[in-house]
């Protein structure tokens, strides 16, 4: 009449010793505060004992074992090793400050297209080179303000539109530059060559302004003469020919390259 209650007394103890094992003690981690794999698997691989005292393997007794650890660490997971509650892992941002959100992409970007219609050399000035890309992109829905890419005697295109670090793309949202200084360096990563409506033109603009961004001598008396003659750029150009390509006579017809306003 000894044996049993030996074996029972056994048992009551390696069942107690389990049951304090998986919920009072503190789950294992590693240096990074993740769960230790090794630790983990060593308590619920724990064997189970029948009431003959024969130990077995029970599946469904590890798969519960297991739950009860992963419970626990869920539960755990929001306190740090030194105690205090956390809700969520912070951000670290790239200079190494810590901030509860990424920060929000606040790259500006300038849209760019060649118009859709073609004009003689006389715009009526850059003024009337502005009204002429205002009236395109107003037809093609585009919104914003968007000024010529045209230069004078006097101010260069790119200081008359004050480029500077935005992005410029095409209508299509291919880039074309990064910047400026990309803009002028004498490739552009894909051909402006798209209109107000998307479409691929054939014929050339009227820029007045070399490939360094530079004036150029020719500009039909700053766009006010058809007498005379004007530089031009090739839209279908990737190179520096994109605004410095040839010097036709102010009155041939062509597109304009317009640039959105800040």
């Amino acid at each position: 009449m000894s044996g049993p209650p030996r074996v029972a007394s056994r048992v009551h103890t390696i069942l107690a010793f389990g049951f304090h094992v998986v919920v009072g003690c503190t789950t294992p981690r590693d240096e990074s505060g993740t769960v230790a794999a090794a630790d983990a698997t060593s308590v619920v691989s724990a064997s189970s004992v029948s009431m003959d005292g024969s130990s077995t393997s029970s599946l469904a007794s590890d798969t519960s074992m297991t739950n009860g650890v992963r419970d626990i660490a869920e539960a755990s997971w929001g306190t740090s090793q030194e105690g205090t509650e956390t809700e969520s892992a912070p951000t670290t941002s790239a200079t190494g400050e810590t901030t509860d959100e990424a920060p929000a992409n606040s790259e500006a970007t300038r849209r760019v297209f060649a118009t859709s219609q073609v004009y003689s050399g006389n715009l009526g000035g850059v003024d009337g080179g502005d009204r002429r890309c205002a009236e395109r992109a107003a037809a093609a829905s585009l919104g914003g303000t968007w000024r010529a890419w045209l230069s004078t005697t006097s101010q260069s295109a790119a200081d008359r539109l004050q480029l500077d670090s935005e992005r410029l793309e095409r209508i299509d949202g291919e880039r074309i530059a990064v910047d400026a200084e990309d803009l002028l360096d004498g490739e552009l990563a894909v051909p402006i060559l798209l209109n107000e409506n998307g479409a691929v033109v054939s014929y050339e603009v009227w820029t007045g302004t070399r490939a360094d961004g530079s004036l150029a001598t020719s500009n039909c008396s700053d766009w006010t003469s058809d007498a005379e003659s004007g530089r031009c750029g090739a839209p279908r150009r990737s190179d520096g020919a994109w605004t410095d390509n040839v010097t036709p006579l102010c009155t041939t017809r062509l597109g304009l390259y317009c640039i959105e306003d800040r």
